[in-house]
């Protein structure tokens, strides 16, 4: 249904993660945004489940876009510097996977 969509930026958000999505067509996706959940009762993503999502994007040729962990104990890494507030890349529970920041963006012309 997507695909039919007639939009600038076809995007999928898979947020909050809430279990793994397994395999997606992207064939028709132009921006792919992932996010654990957060606030007092969020439930946990898993570093899995997020690199899945990254792998099937990189072999789609899509831009993959991390917010968040959602909560501090949710991130795979306890050292990650994006969970302090004064961070510029600041988000709820850090937003580094393996060392780094995913913040593509896509660009503004339709795939498909």
């Amino acid at each position: 249904h997507l695909a039919a969509v007639d939009a600038k930026v076809r995007f999928v958000s898979f947020e909050p993660l809430l279990g793994p999505v397994g395999h997606v067509d992207l064939s028709s996706v132009a921006w792919v945004i992932v996010g654990g959940e957060s606030g007092p009762r969020a439930r946990p993503v898993r570093k899995a489940w997020i690199d899945a999502i990254r792998k099937n994007c990189r072999a789609s040729d899509v831009p993959f876009f991390f917010k968040q962990w959602g909560a501090a104990g949710f991130n795979a890494d306890p050292s990650d510097p994006t969970m302090e507030k004064g961070h510029p890349s600041y988000a709820k529970g850090g937003c580094q996977l393996d060392g780094e920041v995913y913040r593509e963006m896509p660009s503004l012309q339709m795939k498909g």
